[in-house]
């Protein structure tokens, strides 16, 4: 099961300190890797989904813009999309 799913399953059941802890663990292994391709996923998917519900809103906000430029220098278009869509409508 990808991390994506788990978070979210942990979020649908209310579970958003676990889910939080969690996407914290999936930030700090992403980092571990110079593998790059799944870095704007794993970001958006934490910033977005995740630390919405548990961090302050401005808090969130350089997060998601930085899901923009890496999805952006990546070549995720997609996520780098989704990236921006999350800083304007925070």
């Amino acid at each position: 099961m990808r991390a994506e799913k788990a978070r979210s399953i942990l979020n649908s059941l209310g579970l958003l300190p676990q889910a939080h802890e969690w996407g914290q663990v999936a930030l700090k292994l992403q980092a571990r890797f110079d593998d790059k391709e799944l870095e704007a996923r794993t970001r958006h998917v934490v910033s977005d989904l995740v630390c919405i519900w548990t961090a302050p809103l401005q808090g969130t906000l350089a997060s998601s813009y930085e899901v923009y430029v890496i999805g952006k220098q990546t070549g995720d278009i997609e996520y780098a999309s989704y990236g921006a869509h999350a800083y304007v409508h925070n």
